[in-house]
């Protein structure tokens, strides 16, 4: 039997829902539309996950896919370099009571203007 390995280059834009230090390893946990995708970082430095937590990003890393012992997809992986190789286009609020006050009578209405509200 012979297989082939191939690398991907990819580049991923999603929103972080989690972050976490693992062995020498940040992982990244992106919501990419209905996907959920791992961006893991190695040798990463120390910082502040609250940075990185609801904000928007794009990383750029070669791709993979994990399994299990049963050869069943779990999930897919993006390997990335360094911290440099994740960029933030959109930051997190500072402060969630910032978001500006709606009518209850609007928060269910479409509004192409309205930050935050309409398409993913």
């Amino acid at each position: 039997m012979s297989a082939i390995l191939a690398t991907y280059s990819v580049e991923v834009s999603g929103t972080v829902h989690s972050a976490i230090f693992e062995n020498s390893f940040l992982n990244l946990y992106l919501a990419v539309g209905m996907a959920r995708v791992r961006a893991a970082i190695l040798n990463a430095p120390r910082i502040d996950l609250s940075r990185l937590v609801n904000a928007r990003v794009t990383v750029h890393g070669a791709y993979g896919a994990t399994f299990t012992n049963r050869r069943q997809l779990t999930g897919f992986v993006v390997h990335v370099q360094t911290l440099k190789d994740v960029a933030v286009s959109e930051r997190v609020r500072s402060n969630p009571n910032a978001l500006p006050l709606r009518r209850a009578a609007d928060l269910l209405q479409f509004s192409p203007v309205t930050p935050g509200h309409g398409a993913a």
